[in-house]
């Protein structure tokens, strides 16, 4: 078969938590497949996929696209949506994968009547605007709403936009491949919000949780936590700065507590080796996520899929701080599925979210409450191990019956 992968040139956009896009892309390389790769312009050229690397066939190397439904539609995008048309055309493909940023990309594959194509990182679940928040930043939540960018791009070439215009990312007929559990992106029954309440995973009999024996015990005065802080490629610096606040917080009440942190970008990096100087946490730009999570009792990040995708496989409990996107929908449901902590710096999205499940506003201590407070680590572990089992079951696929 040939493939064809269309994709944000972010290494996040190949991943979409564990690497799960790029392995499964990879697994039709080793069937003897070959996978054509299109790589989508992003604002910034820091962070960009290391095409060297990968085992797959780069064909816009010489053609800058911009398919990327946050750009406005202009001139550039009508031009990278011809370009694209043309080449499908000329180059027929068993299946196209777009990546769920890539919006763009279904006004050429609708120019070349093509609608048989899989949505990657959807969840199966369209996505739209709510409010903007400030700092150019946009959250966005399970709904149909309409996309003025999509349909000014397919006005532009004459087509109907009826089905495709009503979501900020890509839709498709086809289920979505996406790599967190299904119940991740759908409603369930709540039950009271009180210590040892039920949840919705705790009434699914037939899983059942891993061996405590095979994993780590919760952190204990003689074992004390570990903490990893991974900022991610998109985790504004201004959301940045109050964390080190706390984490300087924390290390005055809890000295002996482990902390790491894994800043991202260049900028994030000097920022945390200067105000953290001297505390006796290690500061470092990236290193391999299965490890540093496998080590962790607590993780904070900004909730996006690789956050909560490496809790879930490594059972480490996330403390989420969202700043965009589906970040904001991922602490709801880690609230929802008391699976761990999320704080807000926007009094507009708590408003937006409702009050969640014992969530706080995001304050001054709440790191430190949270990692040294009186937290029932046990039910939250219990649960991870639960979606973790779903996860399994569920597979990283990304061609979903």
């Amino acid at each position: 078969m040939n493939l064809l992968a269309i994709v944000y040139d972010s290494p996040a956009h190949l991943d979409f938590g564990g690497n799960g896009y790029r392995r499964g892309l990879e697994s039709y390389v080793d069937g003897g497949h070959q996978v054509d790769l299109i790589l989508s312009d992003k604002p910034s050229t820091t962070n960009s996929i290391d095409v060297a690397k990968l085992p797959f066939r780069h064909i816009n190397h010489d053609k800058s696209l911009q398919l990327a439904g946050n750009f406005s539609f202009g001139q550039e995008i009508a031009e990278s949506i011809q370009w694209l048309s043309a080449y499908l055309r000329e180059h027929p493909y068993d299946l196209i994968f777009v990546d769920r940023i890539c919006g763009f990309s279904q006004v050429a594959l609708r120019l070349c009547c093509i609608d048989d194509y899989i949505v990657v990182g959807s969840g199966g679940v369209s996505w739209g605007h709510r409010y903007n928040l400030g700092y150019g930043k946009e959250v966005l939540q399970p709904l149909r709403q309409k996309n003025a960018r999509l349909v000014a791009a397919c006005a532009h070439f004459d087509l109907s936009a009826s089905d495709i215009c009503h979501s900020y990312w890509s839709v498709s007929k086809r289920p979505g491949a996406y790599f967190l559990p299904s119940i991740w992106f759908h409603s369930q029954a709540l039950g009271p919000d009180s210590a040892g309440a039920s949840s919705p995973l705790s009434s699914r009999s037939a899983l059942s949780s891993p061996s405590s024996s095979s994993r780590p015990s919760p952190p204990t005065s003689e074992c004390p936590a570990r903490l990893l802080v991974t900022y991610g490629n998109s985790m504004p610096l201004w959301l940045v700065k109050p964390i080190v606040n706390e984490i300087k917080l924390l290390r005055s009440r809890a000295p002996e507590i482990h902390i790491k942190v894994l800043a991202g970008t260049e900028q994030s990096l000097q920022f945390n080796l200067n105000e953290l100087n001297g505390l006796g946490i290690e500061i470092v730009r990236w290193a391999d996520y299965g490890e540093e999570f496998s080590k962790a009792d607590f993780v904070i990040s900004h909730g996006g899929v690789a956050h909560i995708y490496n809790c879930i496989r490594y059972r480490a409990i996330p403390i989420c701080f969202p700043s965009l996107a589906d970040q904001f929908f991922n602490a709801k449901r880690v609230c929802e599925l008391r699976i761990g902590y999320s704080f807000f710096r926007y009094t507009r999205a708590r408003r937006l979210f409702g009050l969640f499940n014992r969530s706080k506003h995001f304050r001054r201590g709440c790191v430190a409450d949270t990692v040294c407070g009186n937290v029932s680590m046990a039910d939250r572990l219990r649960l991870l191990d639960q979606l973790n089992s779903m996860m399994n079951e569920e597979g990283d696929q990304l061609v979903r019956d």
